[in-house]
């Protein structure tokens, strides 16, 4: 019933953010596994959750504040807490001329918090930004050896358990967004299922306590 309910949290999640730019979806690793895999859905044992780095569609919005990664790769972010990863290229200007996620996270270039003043600007495929043809920073688009080393924390936003690399096969899209690659008929399969394995748990348990209470009354006749 625990692995069922997880399971169910885990899609509802990802429909949550069916509508989120950049959101890869996540699957529990025992499904890679297969059902009849029993090894526990721990961090001590492995990775929890599985996450689907396939690319989601790119589309264009017009705005100029709006970035899509073309190939692999991660905009990084940096908050409070350190620095985050993330396909979601959703910005705004902040009142110094930073470019900064919906939760203030701070877009980054290749030397800190990449800063394009209150005038326009624009980005090239290769990540450089200028204004009026003056460089400003080039936007750090990084990659990872291995990415499983990605830990989601939520809404498309990701730690890392290992260092960073300029991503090499990436081109930065301005007033472009990618797209969720949620697909919303799996993961509405996937609760469904869960919600019927929790349903069979629930009968199993009270066909068992009926068992042992039948127990508990025949040998205390005895």
């Amino acid at each position: 019933m625990s692995r069922a309910a997880e399971r169910v949290e885990i899609a509802a999640d990802n429909l949550t953010n069916a509508t989120t730019a950049g959101y890869k979806a996540t699957h529990g690793f025992r499904a890679l596994l297969g059902s009849e895999a029993t090894a526990p859905l721990d961090n001590a044992s492995g990775p929890k959750l599985s996450v689907d780095l396939t690319s989601g569609a790119l589309h264009n919005t017009g705005n100029p504040l709006d970035f899509a990664i073309s190939g692999q790769g991660f905009f990084a972010v940096r908050g409070p807490a350190g620095t985050y990863y993330t396909r979601c290229g959703q910005f705004t200007r902040d009142a110094d001329g930073r470019l900064v996620t919906a939760n203030g996270m701070v877009l980054q270039s290749q030397s800190g918090d990449l800063n394009v003043g209150s005038g326009d600007f624009k980005v090239a495929p290769d990540g450089m930004v200028t204004v009026d043809g003056a460089p400003m920073g080039r936007i750090a688009v990084m990659g990872f050896e291995k990415p499983g080393d990605l830990d989601p924390v939520s809404g498309g936003l990701f730690s890392a358990d290992s260092a960073a690399a300029k991503a090499s096969d990436a081109s930065v899209r301005q007033g472009m967004l990618e797209s969720s690659n949620v697909s919303t008929a799996t993961e509405m399969i996937s609760i469904m299922s869960g919600l019927r394995s929790a349903e069979t748990g629930q009968r199993v348990v009270q066909v068992y306590d009926d068992l042992m209470s039948r127990a508990t009354s025949v040998f205390g006749q005895v």
